[in-house]
């Protein structure tokens, strides 16, 4: 005779904190039931999990205060996944959003998906982002010069020499262009809204500040035809 025991799952964040940017999370799942109590506790940098630590009731509190004591804060988590591929992403009101460093920036990015799933496609950018191969790299970096000197081009003749030294930074290695951006936030499109009749094939969004523009930052479109991403995924990699 199987015996019915009522189980809660509560999930609590801790984390901390750099220029607005998550850059360790914590993650605690905790499990209540009528006769036990544990928790789970996935520790992530950079959206990479590099450690896991379990335990009862009494070192839960013992962990907590651990934690609380050497600064990281805290909140409730009701909207945190954990996918095999993505990792830790939360979902806020049917927006999919990721923190991860990723190389073709050489700086931590937000990864937004707006879609009710994640699709094939979504999940085969996502790995392409990651493996940032040189052809993705000095494809980001010539559209950022392109909008850099274009810029710079139209408004040379009317602003003072002093406004377009701080605005537009010297430029000389492939470093310089991409350290021109911050808070980087990239949006993936999904195979409805690439396939839409008023698309043009846009894959990817890319929205950051940049020095030359700092009420509107600059956004940048990567097409399809740009870049060669497959839709062939293996079952055991779809969450």
């Amino acid at each position: 005779m199987y015996k019915l025991t009522l189980a809660t799952t509560r999930k609590m964040k801790y984390y901390k904190q750099e220029n607005g940017i998550l850059k360790h999370v914590i993650l605690i799942e905790q499990l209540e039931s009528l006769n036990n109590q544990h928790f789970i506790a996935n520790e992530y940098i950079a959206n990479l999990r590099v450690n896991r630590v379990t335990g009862d009731k009494r070192q839960l509190q013992q962990y907590k205060e651990q934690l609380t004591s050497t600064g990281y804060s805290s909140e409730f988590e009701d909207n945190v996944l954990i996918h095999p591929i993505f990792g830790l992403i939360t979902n806020e009101l049917g927006m999919y959003r990721i923190q991860i460093y990723l190389n073709c920036f050489e700086q931590i990015a937000i990864v937004s998906i707006n879609s009710e799933r994640l699709t094939d496609l979504q999940i085969n950018i996502f790995k392409y982002l990651i493996e940032s191969s040189s052809e993705l790299n000095q494809l980001i970096i010539d559209k950022i010069k392109l909008d850099y000197y274009g810029t710079k081009e139209g408004v040379e003749e009317l602003w003072e020499p002093a406004e377009i030294n701080d605005c537009f930074p010297q430029i000389e290695s492939n470093k310089d262009v991409l350290n021109l951006l911050s808070k980087i936030e990239l949006s993936i499109y999904d195979e409805e809204s690439m396939n839409h009749e008023s698309s043009n094939g846009e894959l990817i969004e890319i929205q950051a500040n940049c020095p030359w523009d700092i009420e509107h930052g600059i956004n940048l479109i990567i097409y399809k035809n740009e870049i060669e991403v497959t839709n062939n995924v293996h079952d055991d990699l779809i969450g």
